[in-house]
Formats: C-alpha cells, sequence, structure tokens
C-alpha cells in the first residue's frame, strides 16, 4: 500500500483555519459583551442621592464610611437601586480615598454579579491597606454594569 505524504504547509494551513474557527465564536461573543457595556456617568441629586447612567441606578443618599478597628478596614456601606425593568449584570462600584491633605492614598470597591429589576443592593465597598486609618474623604469615582 502507497501512502502519499502531505506537504508540511497543508498541516499548518489546517492548523491556522481550525484556530480562526474556534476563536470566530469567542471574538463574537467578546464583541458583544464589549457593546453592553457601560462605565455610566453620575451626577448628584439636589436630595443627595446620585444617579447613575440615564437614571438606570441610584445610588441612595445615605453612604456611610466607617473604620473597623479589628480587621482595620475602612467599609463604605450604601445602597444602590436598579431603577430599570430588567436585570442588570456585574455591577461593580468604586470609591477614591482622601486623606486629610486631599491626597488620593487608594481605591475601595464593590461588586454584584445581578441586579435584579426594581430591587435594591446593599454594598460594603473595603479598603483594607496598611494607611486606612488615614481615610478622611471619600468620592464616587466610577460606575459599571451590563
Amino acid at each position: 500500500m502507497d501512502v502519499k505524504k502531505r506537504p508540511i504547509w497543508q498541516y499548518v494551513l489546517i492548523v491556522i483555519i481550525s484556530l480562526f474557527l474556534c476563536y470566530i465564536p469567542v471574538l463574537f461573543i467578546i464583541g458583544i459583551m464589549a457593546f453592553d457595556h457601560q462605565e455610566a456617568k453620575f451626577k448628584q441629586l439636589s436630595n443627595g442621592s446620585i444617579s447613575v447612567g440615564n437614571g438606570d441606578l441610584l445610588i441612595e443618599r445615605n453612604v456611610k464610611v466607617t473604620y473597623d478597628y479589628i480587621n482595620k478596614e475602612v467599609h463604605i456601606i450604601g445602597y444602590l437601586k436598579n431603577k430599570t425593568k430588567k436585570e442588570i449584570e456585574d455591577v461593580s462600584l468604586s470609591y477614591e480615598l482622601y486623606d486629610k491633605k486631599d491626597n488620593i492614598i487608594g481605591t475601595a470597591s464593590a461588586y454584584i454579579e445581578f441586579l435584579p429589576e426594581g430591587k435594591t443592593w446593599k454594598f460594603v465597598a473595603v479598603y483594607s491597606e496598611l494607611n486606612a486609618k488615614e481615610v478622611a474623604n471619600i468620592e464616587l469615582n466610577e460606575v459599571d454594569y451590563f
């Protein structure tokens, strides 16, 4: 039985086409996710609450900052409400932390995978660096969601 060997370029071509066909769906999914992602703008309302995006989310005005002396952490505690008629995914928010001289000393963030329509999430953003006790002020830095 006489078996013909293929040239090496044919094997290389088969590998390249296989990889290309495997990665097309992955790139498509990543493209869809990137399209839906929103790095939301926010604005302070007259009642002290913060409106996020096009009013999709609302951070209630009573955000509190506490210091945990046992664990030596700063906790930023607040409530974020989904005001849309759909579930929002991958909600993350971050606060910049400042010392008494208004120098940025770090960032605290919180994340929830799913926030159902009309529901409120009690978030806790934690900062646990060595200088946590120096935190004098916070400022909302970023809110992202899908």
